[in-house]
């Protein structure tokens, strides 16, 4: 009996496995935790800047511009692979905040962290 039809049934699935932990790992370095699937996430990395959880609660709606100065704000990103948005202010290259729309239907606002 030749054991090789074992080792070659076996190789596709390892081979996922290995592809779904190395996914796994990149989006909790991308997010800061382990628990990123289910939490919302300590820090977001957002066009290569670090954003971590602002000190204001989240919101119901997503900011609406109070004045003609206040940017408008629009899904920019997504948090992958969740597909969760994530807003920019409209008309602005760089940001000092962005807003994660999670799962709950909340807008949670994220802030710059560190310098330039």
């Amino acid at each position: 009996m030749n054991g090789g039809w074992r080792i070659r049934a076996w190789t596709p699935v390892g081979a996922v496995v290995v592809l779904l932990l190395a996914g796994f790992g990149y989006f909790s370095v991308q997010y800061g935790s382990v628990s990123w699937l289910t939490q919302i996430p300590p820090e977001l990395n957002v066009e290569g800047r670090e954003y971590k959880p602002s000190k204001l609660p989240p919101t119901e709606t997503a900011p609406q511009p109070d004045s003609p100065a206040s940017p408008e704000w629009y899904p920019k990103h997504h948090m992958w692979p969740l597909g969760y948005d994530i807003y920019w202010p409209r008309g602005y290259e760089t940001s000092t905040a962005v807003i994660l729309q999670w799962r709950d239907g909340l807008f949670y606002p994220y802030t710059l962290q560190g310098g330039p």
